[in-house]
């Protein structure tokens, strides 16, 4: 059935190339892209072995690794005693690949300069940055990124896999559907989000729930939440009407094969949203009165009172006038 909805058959490949085998992280500044010896980015499942490659940053030959192992996937690394002056983390497991797999190749592990210093995004399309976080990251370096990336102006983003460190604070469901925007919690606390996120940056976390939905009935849905504020402790989200799903998010940020690939109109996230505040606007609106329904109930008065009449009679409307004439009693 996949396979017939795939409009895109590249497309296809490339997602679901790494959910069929279950390797062992990769640690330290690995990569899966590089340069050949003219500047043209190759991908590790493209690279011959013998041929000369080059690191994207520093431009310092790298090696390829674990070329038929079993249990580590296989990528590019500097060779041994080469430093390369990227400092930053870039710990790929599984789950990291997959995120990246679902965006095109040319979006996958792109160079981003500022001021001479350069750093690897994992995924930037259409002036945005997503960075996909499975492995414990540092604040500073959460703060440096978001930092490095705003002022290279671009937009952040930050995916972090949140499967089974999620918690409701005042019942048993993590279903964002059944709980209100301020019930999840960590189970234990994440120092990482001990620093404030700016509001120009984006952060979602990915976790794995029942779904209130006939079709997905008692079955685990990986779902996205949208966070409006994230602390070492509490998770405000923001709640939405519809589940917020992988493709949703591929939509927001420019893949348009998504259609292609599921044969109908997928809406982003930017359109969830307005569907939502267009339900809430809807549900708080007052409803208008029935007064055919109300004026079958017998000793309800359902006019209001003129009492005009009296403005006709005061005295200080008619100063300086003669007053009208009223008929008095008995006549």
């Amino acid at each position: 059935v996949l396979w017939k909805k795939a409009g895109n058959i590249e497309f296809f490949k490339s997602l679901c190339q790494n959910y069929i085998v279950n390797k062992r992280m990769i640690k330290g500044r690995t990569m899966f892209v590089a340069a050949d010896k003219d500047g043209n980015r190759v991908f590790i499942e493209d690279a011959v072995k013998g041929t000369e490659y080059f690191c994207p940053v520093c431009g310092r030959g790298v090696i390829i690794k674990a070329k038929e192992s079993l249990a580590v996937a296989q990528h590019f690394a500097h060779k041994k005693g080469e430093c390369c002056p990227d400092k930053w983390h870039y710990d790929m497991s599984e789950w990291h690949r997959n995120w990246q797999n679902l965006f095109p190749k040319e979006c996958r592990e792109r160079v981003v300069e500022n001021n001479g210093v350069k750093h690897r995004a994992d995924v930037l399309i259409n002036g945005t940055v997503i960075e996909f976080q499975h492995s414990p990251i540092s604040p500073q370096e959460i703060a440096e990124r978001n930092k490095f990336y705003t002022e290279s102006g671009c937009k952040v983003v930050w995916v972090f896999d949140a499967n089974g460190k999620i918690q409701n604070e005042f019942g048993d469901t993590i279903d964002p559907m059944r709980c209100r925007e301020e019930d999840l919690c960590w189970k234990r606390e994440k120092r990482e989000f001990s620093i404030k996120m700016p509001e120009n940056v984006t952060v979602y976390l990915e976790y794995k729930t029942t779904v209130l939905s006939k079709k997905h009935e008692g079955k685990e849905c990986s779902i996205l939440l949208l966070t409006r504020k994230v602390e070492p402790k509490q998770i405000v989200f923001y709640k939405t009407y519809i589940y917020l799903f992988w493709w949703n998010l591929l939509k927001e940020y420019g893949v348009s094969s998504v259609d292609e690939f599921f044969s109908m109109k997928i809406n982003s996230i930017t359109e969830i949203k307005q569907i939502t505040e267009a339900r809430r606007f809807n549900q708080n609106k007052p409803k208008p009165i029935n007064r055919q329904r109300i004026s079958g109930i017998p000793g309800l008065r359902t006019s209001r009172p003129n009492f005009s009449w009296l403005t006709s009679y005061a005295g200080n409307s008619h100063r300086g006038k003669r007053k009208p004439y009223r008929r008095k009693r008995g006549r």
